[in-house]
């Protein structure tokens, strides 16, 4: 069994306190100044690089999903296209992308292109780059998914 590892998600940064911003009150008891500084130096060193850093996480996680999104995609297309196959049989004409599965190890194939009359069971005749069949069901045709409380592993 192949296994497909997706990196968990990004953790989202901390984030520092805002300070903040002094009312006008403060003017009288000479606190204004002082509190209005500490809320534009944060502003200006901390504030804008910690939420480039929240975005950044946000960028990476949003890749991520959907990397995932395109993988299932494409698992749920395969899966999909092998429901309802029929039993591969001897010297049937088979036209290239119809899936029949195999009497022999019961997986599921789909005839390679071009097509044509198959004397061989799919799972004989599967895997390699002029075979007549591609295995699209079982085995190591599709990766393999373990669902966690730290996400697709």
């Amino acid at each position: 069994m192949s296994t497909l590892v997706i990196i968990p998600p990004t953790p989202v940064p901390a984030v520092t306190p805002v300070p903040p911003f002094p009312p006008l009150s403060d003017r009288v008891l000479g606190l204004y100044n002082i509190k209005a500084y500490a809320f534009g130096n944060h502003m200006g060193t901390l504030f804008m690089p910690e939420l480039l850093a929240l975005c950044g996480s946000a960028y990476s996680n949003a890749q991520a999903a959907n990397v995932a999104a395109t993988i299932a995609t494409a698992m749920a297309a395969a899966s999909a296209s092998a429901v309802g196959a029929d039993k591969w049989v001897m010297g049937t004409n088979y036209p290239a992308d119809v899936t029949a599965w195999s009497p022999i190890d019961k997986q599921t194939y789909r005839r390679n292109a071009p097509g044509g009359i198959s004397n061989v069971d799919p799972s004989i005749d599967s895997g390699g780059s002029t075979s007549g069949w591609t295995r699209v069901s079982g085995g190591d045709s599709l990766p393999q998914f373990l669902l966690s409380t730290q996400g697709i592993v």
